[in-house]
């Protein structure tokens, strides 16, 4: 895979040439240079560790330290314990710090939210605000695909641990626009005040991908696999994730999550945690397998979109059902949703040629014979008492007279399973011996809503299947009209456009 550096702070898109030694300075230009299929490697900066004992208080903006420590720390610097024991541990924006023998106090942007909800006390890692490259205009993939991948020191061309990619949208301008990205390791990149942060883009990100203040996910199908959104303004946030998967989400809010425009709209998220001061969440349609509450929480359904709640964890606090917006879908809360809350790596998805030699299919190789890979949704609307019937073709490659435990969910809009239907893909070397299945759920659904089918599968006793799925079709499906490619419906496009190649993938977690 070939590859171009850019360095957002000392890159220069006039005089670069893409090298560690001449990196671009945009996203924009490399993506002008660099073939469609390749990699943008972003330089990174080094975080710092500080080993004085830091005083954080749940819920506060207030953190203490013994001793001067007012020429360490700037506003718009950020800190973070240093702590291993809670995945919920984003880095929060300092807004001053000042001293009064013998302790500095320093004021953050947000307030510190625990996810264990305790007081705590160590040391902390510290990004300085200088170490943010700022972007001064959109992102543009020019509608290719790209591998984007952060925390680069150019000086070796390494990726060390404790470097991060930091990008600050001066003007809050978007991310990326227009285009297929794959991020391996979101871990690596921090984006700050984007307007919007994949706009009109397919997009899959594994690790942890870190916002502040950006207003709005914006793109049409992707997959993050955790997100930590710390918002002061309270515009938007994580709105706009259409038709996206999110594996967990930590927002932490300084004002309420609410907008007359845009919406949390038509996300399926695992595990949704919520912590603010002014704990208002309007606007809500996405399906949400489990939601944890830091603080008090008052939600306004969307309406227009179903908001289906399958799992709510109090903590202790209070949780406020408001008036829907709308009332055209329906909310749920409640349900067994197990599924929805497991994030067990069971095998690898990607991409191969399609049965027709144009186009992709979808290629499942499960690791494990008793625990099913579970591929995402394939997702539309149906009315009450609907008979829905697919089509598609599937074949598996691996120890003949040996196939995988194949079968196909039906579920609820809170994740509930309704339905279960087993099929046996052919043996085959490749799509001319693949069969076509056809499976008819006969009025299985009870309630209006967003209807669910996943494919699972099961690896073989030899531990060498590998299923083939393409060309699903549709028939009296409700409310949308049937389509016939597994590209341009079917599973999410985001498996189709994951950049990656025969004997590649991503891990992809169960029940999203």
């Amino acid at each position: 895979m070939a590859y171009k550096y850019v360095d957002f702070i000392g890159g220069n898109d006039s005089t670069g040439d893409g090298t560690a030694s001449k990196p671009y300075k945009t996203i924009t230009k490399t993506a002008t240079v660099l073939a469609t299929g390749n990699e943008i490697r972003l330089a990174g900066t080094q975080i710092t560790p500080l080993a004085d004992t830091y005083n954080f208080t749940h819920g506060s903006k207030t953190v203490t330290v013994s001793g001067d420590k007012t020429a360490t720390w700037a506003a718009g610097d950020r800190i973070r314990p240093a702590r291993a024991d809670v995945w919920g541990n984003p880095y929060v924006r300092v807004a001053s710090a000042t001293y009064s023998a013998p302790t500095t106090t320093i004021t953050l942007t947000y307030n510190y939210i625990a996810q264990d909800e305790q007081n705590w006390s160590g040391a902390v890692s510290q990004i300085k605000s200088a170490a943010y490259g700022v972007m001064t205009a959109d992102s543009s993939l020019n509608s290719r695909v790209f591998t984007l991948t952060g925390g680069w020191r150019l000086t070796d061309e390494t990726q060390p641990s404790d470097y991060i990619t930091g990008v600050s949208g001066g003007n809050s301008w978007r991310f990326l626009t227009a285009g297929t990205v794959y991020i391996p390791d979101a871990s690596k990149i921090q984006l700050i005040g984007m307007t919007s942060v994949f706009y009109n883009c397919l997009y899959v990100c594994l690790g942890t991908l870190e916002l502040h203040s950006c207003t709005q996910l914006d793109g049409y199908q992707g997959y993050i696999e955790t997100v930590l959104c710390q918002q002061a303004s309270g515009y938007d946030c994580i709105s706009q994730g259409v038709s996206s998967a999110i594996g967990r989400a930590w927002v932490t809010l300084d004002a309420d999550f609410q907008s007359s425009t845009r919406r949390f709209q038509e996300a399926d998220i695992g595990e949704l945690h919520l912590g603010s001061n002014a704990a208002r969440v309007s606007y809500l349609g996405a399906n949400i397998g489990t939601l944890v509450l830091h603080s008090n929480v008052t939600i306004t359904p969307d309406g227009t979109y179903p908001t289906n709640i399958g799992y709510v964890v109090l903590n202790g606090h209070t949780l406020t059902l408001g008036t829907p917006v709308s009332t055209s879908r329906p909310t749920c809360v409640g349900g067994p949703v197990g599924s929805w809350a497991r994030r067990t790596y069971t095998g690898l998805m990607d991409k191969l040629a399609g049965r027709g030699g144009t186009g992709y299919c979808l290629r499942l190789d499960p690791t494990q014979r008793y625990a099913p890979l579970r591929s995402g949704p394939i997702a539309t609307v149906v009315r009450s008492g609907q008979t829905v019937t697919l089509t598609f073709w599937c074949y598996y490659a691996g120890t003949g007279g040996d196939p995988p435990t194949c079968w196909i969910d039906l579920l609820e809009p809170n994740g509930v399973t309704v339905a279960r239907k087993a099929f046996t893909p052919a043996n085959a070397a490749n799509w001319t011996g693949a069969t076509q299945q056809t499976i008819t759920f006969t009025t299985a659904t009870t309630q209006q809503g967003s209807l669910a089918v996943a494919i699972l599968c099961c690896d073989n006793a030899a531990g060498d299947a590998v299923l083939y799925v393409d060309d699903l079709l549709w028939t009296n499906a409700g409310d949308v009209a049937s389509t016939g490619d597994l590209e341009t419906h079917g599973l999410l496009q985001y498996i189709q456009k994951v950049p990656t190649s025969s004997g590649g993938g991503f891990p992809f977690p169960l029940g999203l």
